[in-house]
């Protein structure tokens, strides 16, 4: 069985990723740099594939209106802006790319730690308003080797970052209840309460699920060492931010640094967001972890890829062909 797809990327795709699958004649793809809620039910309307990232949010509304589309690629590992169960329902298959930007995730949160423990930002920003701040930046710089990591969660992103501490001489520990053993050599798996309270650097490398959300929170982040420092370029809304707040302002916490955010973008008008980012102990970036051109290159050819491999799988009539989806969605779907 032959049959040809379009396929829609909502929030940019790589160059060299669009002409990969274009290359596929079984395939007719269109980009858009951006496209907001409203306009997705038009212009997705006969489209059988999306790829999106975390700007495109999609539920139950979007896949009952959109009847002719079959799969969804996530191109990235954060699956929260996607209602699988709804997927399920409507028999869409749904998948990411978790391979594609892991390194480039990893190594910005070591840049956010080392930022922190030095107080990069803040020694520059001192220098914009002409300060020579000499003396006040070093009374806060703290030693990278020697500092306790807690890795809040170890998957590709996670075991990375831990590759790369231990490579700084911190000492490395991980919570993660799905790991029976180490993932790094040199680095000991942690009890939930051991990581909150022995770390002197919490990063957090955990999707955003039920069992996530807000666990940063005013109770939990008190039970961190005095001084210690918060670290989240995983997904926003594990952390409750107001809490966060809190902790700095009442120098529980030396520092935090954020690259995710509940809100996003983030609104200045909000009076917790404003304090934070005005606050000389908090380090904000824009969600831009995952965000080199090697990682999106990467993460590109790997959502082409897949798709390459179900239009595989349709010619041959096999649904074990399929790349492993997040979900289970229904094959008759691809020969409706």
């Amino acid at each position: 069985m032959s049959q040809n797809f379009k396929v829609l990327a909502t929030d940019g795709f790589d160059k060299k990723a669009q002409e990969f699958l274009a290359s596929d004649s079984r395939f007719e793809v269109v980009v858009r740099k951006e496209t907001s809620a409203s306009e997705l039910l038009e212009v997705a309307r006969d489209i059988d594939f999306l790829i999106i990232r975390s700007a495109t949010k999609l539920g139950a509304k979007e896949f009952k209106s959109l009847t002719q589309l079959k799969g969804v690629v996530r191109a990235g590992v954060g699956i929260d802006n996607v209602d699988l169960d709804s997927a399920k329902k409507f028999g869409i298959y749904v998948w990411n790319a978790p391979t594609g930007n892991f390194l480039a995730t990893a190594e910005h949160a070591i840049g956010l730690i080392v930022s922190l423990l030095r107080a990069i930002p803040l020694a520059h920003s001192m220098g914009l308003e002409g300060k020579w701040g000499k003396k006040e930046i070093s009374s806060m710089g703290r030693q990278i080797a020697g500092t306790r990591l807690g890795l809040f969660g170890a998957g590709n992103i996670g075991s990375r970052v831990a590759k790369i501490a231990v490579g700084l001489g911190m000492k490395v520990g991980i919570y993660d209840p799905y790991l029976k053993q180490s993932p790094v050599e040199g680095v000991e798996l942690l009890s939930l309460d051991q990581l909150i309270s022995q770390s002197d650097v919490i990063s957090i490398h955990t999707p955003l699920s039920a069992e996530t959300k807000g666990f940063f929170n005013l109770e939990n982040i008190l039970k961190m060492k005095k001084g210690s420092y918060l670290v989240n370029a995983a997904r926003g809304g594990i952390i409750v931010e107001k809490d966060l707040l809190k902790a700095l302002e009442s120098e529980h916490l030396a520092g935090a640094a954020l690259d995710v955010f509940e809100k996003e973008p983030f609104d200045l008008k909000d009076p917790v967001t404003s304090s934070l980012i005005k606050n000389p102990r908090f380090i904000s970036t824009p969600h831009v972890a995952a965000s080199t051109k090697e990682a999106q290159q990467a993460v590109g050819l790997e959502s082409a890829e897949k798709l390459k491999l179900v239009a595989d799988a349709v010619l041959k009539n096999k649904e074990d062909l399929l790349p492993k989806p997040l979900n289970h969605g229904l094959f008759a779907r691809f020969s409706a």
